[in-house]
């Protein structure tokens, strides 16, 4: 894998048909917060609680910037207003795979496919700069959105998970997902 691809502060740009992924910014934490406490979003993820700044300050100091996740923010190509953000995490350099995941906060955007070609960029991206051979990623069940870009981009099922247990304590069936570049 190309140690110089996964150095932090990273500045790359994506550009698709009708979405830019950018780099993600100190800037952006009052719209990732936004995002995340989206009632929409918010019930697709585990973690269920108010997402407040200082927790956005400590993963973007502590993952971002240290080289342990890369994360951009998904921007229509149009007037290039933000829209969600997609993240690479537990990115294993030896098996040659990472873990993704994406939102698309603003209300808006959601259902006009941008999760399937943000999926398409990244894949490109993770296969011809990270030198990368597979994705993961974890689905709440129901989540039709996720899991319609996730197949759409050939992820198969490789797992489901009953009762997991979410933040707010409600549980949920998680299914793990794979794809490989």
């Amino acid at each position: 894998m190309d140690a110089q691809a996964l150095s932090q502060p990273h500045n790359v740009t994506l550009t698709g048909e009708r979405i830019v992924l950018r780099s993600i910014t100190e800037e952006d934490t009052p719209l990732i917060v936004k995002w995340r406490n989206n009632e929409r979003v918010r019930h697709n993820f585990m973690f269920r609680e108010t997402f407040t700044e200082e927790m956005h300050d400590a993963w973007y100091r502590e993952k971002v910037l240290q080289g342990k996740v890369i994360q951009f923010i998904i921007c229509e190509k149009e007037g290039m207003r933000p829209v969600g953000t997609v993240f690479l995490q537990d990115i294993d350099e030896e098996n040659k795979e990472a873990d993704y995941g994406f939102l698309i906060g603003e209300d808006d955007a959601a259902g006009k496919r941008y999760g399937t070609e943000c999926i398409a960029l990244v894949k490109d991206y993770c296969k011809n700069t990270l030198g990368l051979k597979s994705l993961t990623g974890k689905i709440i069940e129901g989540n039709q959105a996720s899991t319609k870009s996730w197949t759409k981009a050939g992820a198969v099922i490789v797992e489901a998970h009953e009762d997991t247990l979410c933040s707010d304590g409600t549980k949920v069936n998680m299914l793990f997902t794979r794809m490989q570049l």
